[in-house]
């Protein structure tokens, strides 16, 4: 499927997937920044890797060393403008480490042919590669830092659920304001052409019925086009669960004036999370798509703590060994489970003492996060059981004795 300049969607087994048709030119790269920073020697750009939607160069002259990120169009100048916007807030309004922006170009306007985000290329290593070699008290740092950081959002509150960016009046940043919402969901594959409301969302009611928009609309797609049986099977499934969600938002999500929301960094992964060698906090990364969301759906452990609670230290012993004699990686598995449960329970402790209000909404709120979970959910053909049977506990005005995030890890 064609998109915009530089782009291709293709569809793969597992869904549709963006496709560079050329890629940025060095030459380019460095003709750029001699304009821009007006460099008189020679500077050096490297290829250092590449995500679903970025590709990122080291840009070094003198002693100094750059990031570029340049970006594919996905939502063509939103998701860069939004992006830079977002880093100077967290700069300005908390104590995480993050990037800082020294130039951008959100048009294709320059030789580089597409969007990208110059900023300072922050030292450390993923915590995924530190995990295992780091002391327990240098991961109750970075758990401790993490909800410094959520009790900072959650003082600076918005008033309608999308993105940040700067006012087109003061393009210095001074001001900022929250405008249409810039999500993987609203972009993916043929989402930025269909006709739904981009936001900014005044409740949570309107941010999940356009949501549901999206997957209806691929569901539709799939039974005028799609001769699979199984395709056609799982597309109609899909439907009946979303109508039966339609059937009650509602009643999860009643609209009661204008929603307070706050920014919340949903990828908050161990990949994402740089420490140095000694596991200190150097940066957190990766803000694209950060949006403001409501309350219920923020005030969350970060993502890379969420998971199957086990509150039984695992015995080593008591598995089998690998062909190296280390224990085997359902130890380790269950290991990581036990220490992020663990985590979990200093993370909240924390939160409780810093933003009580904060305990306040995750504690009332799980509800709330059950019916977010089925939406997102609602075209996964490995979910669509345990949902239904969740929505039947909701019609049959059961009280679940377990949440549909719980039954869903089993």
């Amino acid at each position: 499927m064609k998109g915009q300049h530089g782009v291709d969607w293709v569809e793969t087994t597992f869904g549709w997937e963006p496709h560079w048709t050329m890629d940025p030119r060095v030459s380019d790269i460095e003709a750029v920044m001699k304009t821009t920073f007006q460099i008189p020697q020679d500077c050096n750009v490297v290829f250092i890797g590449q995500g679903a939607l970025n590709k990122l160069y080291r840009v070094q002259y003198g002693n100094d060393s750059l990031l570029m990120r340049i970006s594919l169009p996905v939502d063509p100048s939103s998701k860069t403008e939004s992006e830079v916007a977002t880093l100077h807030f967290i700069r300005k309004n908390s104590n995480l480490p993050v990037p800082r922006v020294q130039a951008y170009n959100s048009s294709r306007s320059d030789p580089i042919g597409f969007e990208w985000i110059l900023m300072n290329l922050m030292p450390g290593m993923p915590l995924q590669e530190r995990w295992r070699s780091i002391s327990w008290p240098a991961k109750e740092a970075i758990v401790e830092q993490l909800a410094g950081f959520s009790a900072s959002m959650y003082r600076r509150q918005f008033r309608a659920i999308g993105n940040i960016y700067p006012n087109p009046k003061r393009p210095d940043l001074s001001t900022l304001e929250i405008q249409r919402i810039v999500s993987m969901q609203f972009f993916w594959g043929d989402h930025l052409s269909q006709a739904v409301s981009r936001g900014p969302f005044q409740s949570s009611q309107e941010w999940i019925a356009a949501r549901l928009s999206l997957n209806e609309a691929d569901s539709e797609r799939i039974l005028r086009h799609s001769s699979d049986e199984d395709e056609r099977e799982d597309a109609e499934t899909t439907l009946r669960i979303i109508q039966r969600l339609r059937n009650h938002l509602p009643e999860f999500f009643p609209t009661k004036g204008i929603e307070r929301t706050m920014f919340f960094h949903d990828d908050l992964s161990q990949q994402n999370i740089l420490v140095d060698k000694d596991g200190n906090l150097t940066a957190v990364v990766d803000w694209e798509c950060v949006s403001a969301l409501p309350l219920w759906k923020a005030c969350q452990c970060p993502a890379f703590l969420q998971g199957r609670d086990r509150n039984d230290e695992p015995i080593r012993d008591a598995y089998g060994r690998s062909k190296n004699g280390d224990a085997n990686d359902l130890f380790w598995e269950h290991w990581l489970e036990y220490e992020f449960t663990r985590l979990r329970s200093f993370f909240l402790k924390k939160m409780y003492k810093l933003e009580c209000g904060w305990i306040d909404v995750f504690r009332s709120s799980q509800k709330q996060r059950d019916f977010d979970l089925a939406a997102q959910n609602c075209d996964n053909p490995f979910c669509f059981r345990t949902i239904h049977a969740w929505l039947d506990d909701v019609e049959q005005k059961k009280e679940p004795m377990r949440g549909l995030s719980e039954r869903l890890q089993e």
